[in-house]
């Protein structure tokens, strides 16, 4: 994902507080599921908090800082999948059998576990009854969907809760954050802060050309996202048509319906 991650939490000093006194004290559980509504920041929670956990000062583009650290494996949901697979939790099975060259602790992060399959969800049970005591297992779910009861007792749940008094502050902040230029926020915002700015960024989508002209930050990163996202893996493939139509200057519009009809 291009835009980026907050590099700071908004609204929850008091969970914050409460996880870190229990690592610092030693009662940190090693299997964590967060629970919440969509689009609160759940996800974004556990990221700082490993990162925290960690001693890392740095929150600058955390989600990439912290997938390139081999003491920590995060496991999102592909694109092209509606659910998490066996082949996903091998990926975490293979991570804790690999022995780190120091002593640090280990990390693993799936993010909406309610997307697990029956076989995922059969392979995590296992992977979790042998947990080791440097590996934590941070869990987010929307608690509005269902999941494995069984899996579930496995886990020191806690729910978090955003007040609404939030909602602007952390919109405002991630439009600050990844220069995009908007109007006044409406004062009261019904939807959740992720959603509200996933549904910005659709309706963005299916008016390119109008915010070519009243955004040309977000113009281009979302044109961005839907060129990796067509030449996934085909990294040279992306250079090479960046500089072929660049050089031949082609019309943005062509582009454009070019993308949205490869898609």
């Amino acid at each position: 994902m291009l835009f980026k991650t907050s590099d700071k939490i908004i609204g929850y000093d008091e969970e914050w507080s409460f996880f870190l006194r229990l690592y610092n004290n030693k009662y940190l559980p090693n299997t964590i599921l967060l629970q919440g509504l969509e689009g609160i920041g759940k996800y974004t929670f556990v990221l700082h908090l490993i990162n925290s956990l960690m001693n890392n000062k740095n929150t600058v583009n955390l989600e990439t800082s912290l997938m390139n650290n081999n003491n920590v494996f995060i496991l999102k949901k592909n694109v092209d999948s509606v659910e998490y697979k066996f082949e996903d939790v091998k990926k975490i099975i293979n991570f804790c059998k690999y022995k780190s060259l120091d002593i640090k602790p280990k990390f693993i992060v799936i993010k909406s576990i309610d997307l697990l399959n029956k076989s995922s969800v059969n392979a995590l049970l296992k992977l979790t009854e042998e947990t080791k005591e440097n590996v934590y297992f941070f869990f987010t779910s929307n608690f509005m969907k269902y999941n494995s009861k069984t899996l579930e007792s496995r886990f020191f749940k806690k729910k978090l809760f955003l007040k609404k008094s939030y909602y602007n502050q952390i919109i405002s902040y991630f439009f600050k954050t990844n220069n995009f230029t908007k109007d006044e926020l409406e004062r009261e915002i019904k939807d959740t802060p992720g959603i509200y700015i996933r549904k910005y960024l659709h309706n963005a989508e299916n008016n390119l050309e109008k915010i070519k002209k009243n955004d040309e930050n977000i113009f281009y990163k979302i044109i961005s996202e839907k060129i990796i996202k067509q030449f996934e893996g085909e990294h040279l493939e992306i250079l090479k048509k960046i500089k072929f139509n660049l050089i031949l200057k082609n019309d943005i519009s062509k582009l454009l319906k070019k993308i949205s009809i490869n898609e």
